[in-house]
C-alpha cells in the first residue's frame, strides 16, 4: 500500500512540476499544486479500502507451532 502511495506521490510531484514549468507565471498556485492534491487525496481513499477490505476478509487458518 505504502508503494503505491510512493508512486503517487511521484506522479502528482512530476505532473505539478510540469505544469509549473510550462505554465509560467500566469497561473495560480493552487492550479500548479492541485496534482499533488488529488494524488494525495487518491492515496489516502485507496489506503481506506485497502483498510476496510482486510478487515472484512476471512481470517487466515491458525498455524501450529510446535514447541
Amino acid at each position: 500500500m505504502s508503494e503505491r502511495a510512493v508512486r503517487l506521490a511521484q506522479a502528482g510531484f512530476a505532473l505539478a512540476a510540469l505544469l509549473m514549468l510550462v505554465g509560467g507565471r500566469h497561473r495560480p498556485a493552487s492550479f500548479v499544486l492541485a496534482p499533488v492534491h488529488i494524488a494525495a487525496a487518491i492515496a489516502m481513499t485507496d489506503g481506506a479500502i485497502a483498510g476496510l477490505r482486510a478487515t472484512r476478509a476471512a481470517l487466515p487458518p491458525p498455524s501450529i507451532h510446535v514447541p
